[in-house]
């Protein structure tokens, strides 16, 4: 060691300090329990000529086994402690010296601590010098499944080549493609999937890895939603609570961050049910959620795509009723122009009299106004067109209106593609 520098604290245990009379003593003077000490000092400070000298003479002397458990509150042993810290030439220095690849500290081989930790180079050598591949954690996990929950692509491609199945489930019922979703690893997702991996395999729980990759991690990564739908994902799953992705998506989404609503419109996109109810205890569906979570952008993506206007919720009341409660002027008119029925319920109006008396809402006098308006040729024809095509209509909309040209040669455009559709009708 440079003489310049100063020496990493030696700890033990709960970060206790090794005595310096304990760090300065000649390895042979040291008592079982010094030597043990000055052992793990060693392994964390990545001293290998101590740590060579003390295995030296304990392995000549057989005073204790490399494998032991060095740590007594964590009960890890050194050869897991040296994959902990990624050091592979101390860990080759441990097999060397009798450790075994395949002895359990804590549920776990030192395998198992190698995937975990994402050590590509390490699992190469337990591999090689015959760890089992197939042992478990006490958590029911093998190599595969832990390396699959960390960045180290390089890892999961190494235990697979072994001979690792990438169908095996662990004790949730998690496969590696879903334990991957759940942890976000992108780039294990895509590799598990070019393998073939089941993108609709169910957990203990009936949860999908779609499912997986929208509720799990801190923000829903809608590149990860848009690569399951595209390989086959149901968009329409549901799992044993009766959650749907996307309500679960809804519910997940935010107004400031746009991931979610991306996820949402790759599963609009994929063709989702729009109108299917959760069976759970809530038993909402896409738009009353949106609704209920004021997440205009959203309640907007599914009136453009064509979802019921009128459906009920759990409380009784139609997405029009709950809009005039919100006080939420700009979705009942997008509301209305797309075609709901300008109604209100006797139970809503009552609702609406607890709360403003006997004078009329203001949003009950548009309602009324738009009940009786005669309206345009065009507003008709354009509900009669968005009814026919469905969700294609945004794309109808984007692809053809969007685009720098005149009135006419846009309207040209729209006719030509609608003579299109009824000649195919």
């Amino acid at each position: 060691m440079d003489a310049t520098k100063k020496p990493l604290p030696l700890v033990f245990g709960n970060n206790e300090p090794i005595p310096t009379e304990v760090s300065n003593k000649p390895i042979s003077e040291l008592d079982p329990w010094e030597r043990k000490v000055r052992f793990i000092g060693a392994i964390q400070a990545d001293d290998m000529v101590t740590v060579k000298a003390i295995l030296n003479e304990n392995y000549s002397n057989g005073r204790f086994q490399p494998e032991e458990s060095y740590t007594p509150s964590e009960q890890i042993s050194a050869i897991c402690m040296a994959i902990e810290k990624g050091n592979l030439e101390m860990v080759q220095l441990m097999i060397d010296h009798g450790c075994s690849v395949n002895h359990y500290t804590s549920g776990f081989s030192p395998l198992h601590y190698a995937a975990t930790y994402g050590q590509p180079e390490i699992i190469k050598l337990l591999l090689k010098e015959g760890a089992d591949l197939n042992a478990l954690s006490c958590h029911g996990n093998n190599a595969l499944q832990l390396a699959a929950q960390t960045k180290s692509l390089e890892a999961v491609q190494l235990l697979i080549d072994a001979g690792s199945n990438i169908e095996k489930a662990n004790a949730n019922g998690q496969t590696p493609l879903a334990i991957a979703c759940i942890n976000n690893r992108l780039e294990t997702v895509e590799f598990l999937l070019r393998l073939g991996a089941d993108v609709n395999t169910t957990d203990n729980r009936g949860n999908t890895p779609l499912l997986h990759s929208i509720d799990q991690c801190l923000t829903i990564n809608h590149q990860l939603v848009k690569i399951l739908l595209d390989a086959g994902a149901n968009p329409d799953h549901m799992n044993d609570n009766g959650d749907l992705a996307l309500v679960t998506a809804i519910r997940r989404a935010s107004e400031t961050n746009l991931d979610g609503q991306y996820a949402i419109k790759e599963l609009i996109d994929h063709n989702c049910a729009l109108d299917k109810v959760e069976v759970g205890f809530l038993k909402q569906n896409a738009i009353h959620v949106a609704i209920s979570r004021s997440q205009d952008r959203i309640i907007e993506m599914l009136i453009r795509a064509g979802c019921d206007l009128d459906i009920m919720g759990i409380e009784g009341y139609t997405p029009l009723e709950r809009l005039v409660m919100a006080d939420n002027y700009n979705m009942v008119n997008l509301l209305l122009n797309a075609g709901a029925k300008p109604e209100l319920s006797k139970k809503a109006i009552e609702k609406l009299s607890r709360f403003r008396g006997e004078e009329r809402y203001p949003l009950q006098l548009l309602i009324a106004d738009w009940r009786g308006r005669v309206h345009s040729l065009k507003h008709l024809c354009r509900l009669k067109f968005r009814r026919y095509m469905g969700r294609q209509c945004g794309n109808v909309i984007r692809n053809h209106l969007f685009m720098p040209a005149s009135p006419e040669i846009l309207t040209l455009q729209l006719f030509n593609l609608l003579s299109k559709k009824a000649a195919v009708v």
